[in-house]
């Protein structure tokens, strides 16, 4: 059985459980490993989930200290426990985690692949001076890059990766457990709107809020928006929707409700018709990267789907076919697709069926896992 070491700065964020999927459906087949430097309280467990700074706190800190004053290059502590899986193959998660690893591939002597997902994309290499100089030492160590869709691996190439080393390896979702169930408007009912996501500017909440204030002009129409800050730097955004939501009306009340586990969302989301993701790529660069996870969980339950051209959500929706897209922050053309969505209510259902057999084709957890382990056994020696 292939070994691989996964390398993340945290363990486990609860905007990043994709992470915890992605892994965990490979474990039948491949002994996973995960070297993180944070794990916070009431993560998921994984049997392989392991920490320098929890296991070695004395010589991790020493490393840390040797490391900030320019003695030494790598954490001694890290390198020790890595050294001890004996991995075939190092998968660092996100592209500034890979681009410090470059180091540990070096020293365990194994395959290095890197998997970005957005930030780290549009937004690092661009806002701080360091990142550049090394993805393109990164790039140069022949290490293999795995990204969510075409948009992201063309958006990897320009920063100077080779194209024959980026490979698209889109997220799954577990279809299995997503019931589908066609969404249909009953007799007296408003058209149901959700939003949900973490309060942070490329998810484009107040370009949401404004659309559906402008579509509730023409059509009765009541919003739902789940989500909220996950950290201290979203409180500027939570104070900005907040603000917003303090001076829209949009004939009925807006509801809010905060964080929510996948399942709870689920049930929410059963009694809502449109799943509105207003995506946008941030004034600090951040963007989706790739496609939100929640929008394909959300298209896959058979809700009508209205997003923007943004990042790789174009792989996912079809505009006009399977959803509706707009451009970014151009709220009259999202208000029109809302209209447009009313008008069309009584015949959603080909559209819907359709977005649900495109997202089984090609992003099903099962799918991309068994993809994921060929490309393990292909560069690791395994096959």
């Amino acid at each position: 059985m292939i070994r691989v070491l996964h390398r993340t700065s945290e363990w486990l964020p609860r905007t990043m459980t994709w992470l915890r999927q992605l892994i965990h459906d490979t474990d039948p087949m491949v002994r996973n490993h995960i070297l993180t430097e944070l794990i916070h309280p009431g993560s998921p467990g994984h049997p392989g989930l392991r920490s320098a700074r929890e296991e070695m706190p004395v010589r991790h800190l020493m490393s840390r200290v040797l490391k900030k004053a320019g003695l030494i290059h790598g954490n001694g502590a890290e390198l020790s426990l890595a050294a001890s899986l004996r991995p075939d193959v190092l998968h660092s998660h996100f592209g500034h985690i890979g681009a410090q690893d470059v180091a540990l591939a070096a020293h365990l002597g194994v395959p290095h692949v890197v998997s970005f997902y957005g930030m780290d994309v549009h937004q690092l290499p661009y806002n701080d001076a360091r990142w550049l100089p090394m993805y393109r030492t990164m790039f140069a160590s022949g290490v293999h890059i795995l990204c969510e869709g075409e948009f992201m691996r063309d958006s990897i190439i320009a920063l100077g990766a080779s194209p024959e080393q980026v490979h698209v390896h889109r997220l799954g979702v577990d279809v299995g457990r997503i019931r589908f169930r066609p969404r249909r408007v009953a007799q007296g009912e408003s058209l149901h709107v959700l939003m949900a996501s973490a309060f942070r500017p490329k998810k484009g909440i107040p370009y949401g809020i404004e659309a559906v204030a402008k579509a509730a002009s023409h059509i009765p129409i009541r919003l739902t928006i789940v989500g909220d800050a996950a950290d201290d730097s979203a409180r500027i955004e939570k104070e900005r929707i907040e603000g917003l939501l303090a001076r829209t009306s949009i004939g009925s009340p807006i509801r809010r409700i905060g964080f929510v586990p996948a399942a709870e969302l689920q049930t929410v989301s059963e009694d809502h018709h449109v799943y509105l993701a207003p995506s946008v790529t941030a004034d600090d660069g951040d963007c989706e990267g790739g496609a939100p996870v929640s929008l394909i969980e959300a298209g896959a339950s058979g809700m009508v789907v209205v997003s923007t051209r943004h990042c790789d959500i174009p792989g996912v929706i079809t505009d006009g076919r399977t959803g509706w897209l707009s451009d970014e922050r151009d709220t009259d053309a999202m208000a029109a697709h809302l209209i447009r969505v009313w008008e069309t209510r009584d015949v959603w259902e080909p559209s819907q069926i359709a977005l649900r057999q495109h997202i089984e084709s090609r992003f099903h957890h099962r799918i991309q896992a068994d993809a994921l382990i060929r490309f393990y056994q292909r560069i690791g020696g395994g096959e």
